[in-house]
């Protein structure tokens, strides 16, 4: 068994295209496994993306609406996050499971919060999972009402979150 690291000093950067594949691993198995307490098995497979989905994610990089920022230990991609500055909203944020606690997502989270801040936003939110609601709680998101999103025919519950970044 592979003893779990604390995260001190994770290096974080902007992903590209490369990012694409373990981008898209990032997030399935975020969704099958962080997820499966608050989500059925037909709720997490329309939420996570298939393999087909790294060419959406290879194209959304290149994007200029989007920065996407990635975590990486020893050259594996580790977590992610996508801030869409000009919306206000950070439109994902996945860590890999075995770093789920260990300061990943506070990180790439302060680091889309400070781009925001730099462009101009004020404040952001996030539509958030069920079970990602504490941990956005923690760091300063305030619930903003419930919500849902029809995946794939199948309807996904979810929260809208916000957190006023002049303060």
């Amino acid at each position: 068994m592979r003893e779990r690291r604390v995260v001190r000093e994770r290096p974080v950067g902007t992903a590209d295209a490369d990012d694409a594949a373990a981008i898209v691993e990032v997030k399935q198995t975020a969704i099958g496994e962080l997820a499966a307490s608050t989500y059925t098995p037909t709720e997490q497979a329309a939420w996570s993306p298939d393999d087909a989905a790294e060419t959406a994610f290879r194209d959304a990089l290149g994007a200029d609406a989007f920065q996407v920022l990635v975590a990486d230990d020893g050259g594996t991609i580790v977590g992610y996050g996508v801030l869409n500055a000009e919306a206000g909203t950070v439109d994902a944020l996945f860590v890999r499971p075995f770093w789920a606690r260990t300061g990943i997502a506070t990180r790439l989270l302060s680091h889309l919060e400070m781009s925001a801040a730099v462009a101009g936003c004020t404040a952001l939110s996030a539509v958030v999972s069920l079970n990602a609601v504490p941990f956005y709680e923690t760091v300063g998101y305030e619930r903003v009402e419930p919500c849902s999103r029809t995946i794939d025919g199948t309807e996904l519950d979810f929260v809208r979150m916000r957190k006023q970044l002049d303060t």
